[in-house]
């Protein structure tokens, strides 16, 4: 028996970061739903079920911090992956505040598309696990997104 397509939230303010990552995961076979600000993910996730919600962290209205806060209050067990183009440790970055407010990963833009990959498919196959319990942990990863063919900065 086939297993259903693990469902994907990516949320970016960015357009065209949006639709790069969203590329990506659905020929990496997953089902993606994009949102393109925090307010437009937070419904999304009131009415369909994800697996995994991706989400930046700097957008204009509701940011990641204020998106994470809400996901975890409404639904405790979704998994998020925070992503930030602020270096990890630089002043003002939010990956080390996503880890501590409840994102399982963060990921420092840019990222290559191996690690998104890593990222994606531990979370959702943690989401899936049975007797699994969240434990948050701050892992900001640092290499290179993926250029021009097939790249999002």
């Amino acid at each position: 028996m086939m297993k259903a397509p693990r469902k994907l939230l990516v949320v970016d303010d960015e357009y065209s970061i949006r639709v790069i990552l969203a590329e990506f995961l659905k020929a990496e076979g997953y089902h993606v739903t994009m949102a393109a600000d925090g307010d437009e993910a937070i419904q999304l996730a009131r009415r369909l079920c994800f697996d995994l919600v991706i989400t930046d962290m700097k957008m204009p209205g509701r940011d990641g911090v204020e998106t994470i806060l809400t996901l975890r209050a409404e639904h405790p067990k979704l998994r998020i992956v925070a992503m930030s183009g602020a270096a990890a440790h630089a002043p003002g970055s939010f990956l080390p505040l996503a880890g501590k407010l409840g994102a399982a990963r963060t990921l420092a833009k840019p990222f290559c598309r191996k690690e998104l990959l890593e990222a994606v498919e531990e979370e959702t196959t943690r989401s899936r696990t049975p007797g699994f319990h969240f434990k948050a942990s701050a892992s900001p990863a640092q290499t290179t997104l993926w250029q021009s063919s097939g790249s999002a900065a």
